[in-house]
């Protein structure tokens, strides 16, 4: 009697021990998968020049056939103005100005800080991934933030008031 009650013991020690594996695994898979597509999302930022049209389709088309779904909720800082995408078909509003909670990717331009080059800007994003197992489901949503390098003269001032 006394030897399959240690035994439960030990099964249940190496059950929970699995489940702990498996929860870093995942954690890190999804993690390392995020983070992969918010730097290949910044690429397409850099290359376009800024949130241009053509870089919204491209940005929106990549995220569609990497399988990105998730969504969650931006932060807004005092005098900055965020964008948020509000599906992937390229239907992006002020976050201010906007109804929707849930966007898929977030960004802001910061322009004005460099006082001899006034023209330079760079682009702040955030994308969203959730940890969820495969029993229990989705348990939380992180953001994942990145910057551009800097890009000398944008092209999307008329994209982004068309926004606001």
């Amino acid at each position: 009697m006394r030897q399959s009650i240690g035994g439960s013991w030990v099964f249940m020690i190496v059950v929970l021990f699995t489940l702990i594996f498996a929860s870093y695994l995942a954690l890190t898979i999804n993690y390392s998968r995020s983070f992969r597509v918010k730097n290949e999302v910044l690429n397409i930022i850099e290359k376009s020049q800024g949130f241009t049209d053509n870089g919204v389709k491209l940005i929106n088309n990549y995220l569609s056939q990497a399988g990105y779904k998730t969504t969650g909720t931006c932060k807004v800082a005092d005098n900055t103005i965020v964008y948020g995408a509000v599906d992937l078909n390229g239907t992006i509003e002020n976050i201010r100005n906007g109804n929707h909670s849930k966007y898929y990717y977030c960004f802001s331009k910061y322009t004005g800080y460099h006082s001899y080059y006034k023209t330079r800007a760079y682009y702040r994003l955030t994308l969203f991934f959730h940890f969820d197992l495969p029993v229990i489901g989705d348990l939380m949503t992180f953001d994942v933030d990145g910057q551009t390098s800097e890009i000398d003269s944008t092209y999307d001032s008329y994209t982004l008031s068309r926004w606001s």
